[in-house]
């Protein structure tokens, strides 16, 4: 499983927005971009190795970047977690999702950028089949 999994998913949620895979920038405002996380989980591997390994964790951040206006950009930032909560047994891209993990209990406000733009974080794991 890829971020890019992950973004393809949201198109299919979000079709009027735009969402991008590891990109941040100011050119627009309304966007949605799918990281995965530098840090957050360790390998999962199995006594006897990987080929008994059935499955294994990605972790991801979303981040929503929408517009200058604090309410509109939390109302889409918790449709954005809404969408991902408490999803199982569920396909993204290529990859059978198990179970999505949310780390936080709600999108996280990350402030706003140099232009006023409000950003906020939604935080995962997402568990799939190997």
């Amino acid at each position: 499983m890829r971020s890019n999994d992950v973004k393809e998913y949201l198109k299919t949620q979000f079709t009027e927005d735009t969402i991008k895979n590891g990109s941040i920038g100011e050119e627009s405002d309304n966007y949605i971009s799918v990281f995965v996380r530098p840090s957050g989980t360790s390998e999962v591997i199995a006594v006897g190795g990987t080929t008994n390994t059935s499955y294994n964790v990605i972790p991801i951040s979303i981040l929503v970047h929408w517009n200058k206006n604090y309410d509109e950009s939390d109302k889409k930032a918790t449709e954005v977690y809404e969408t991902l909560q408490g999803k199982f047994n569920m396909n993204m891209g290529s990859a059978q999702v198990r179970s999505v993990f949310m780390l936080d209990s709600y999108p996280r406000s990350v402030g706003r950028t140099e232009k006023g733009y409000c950003e906020f974080v939604v935080r995962c794991n997402i568990y799939y089949e190997r």
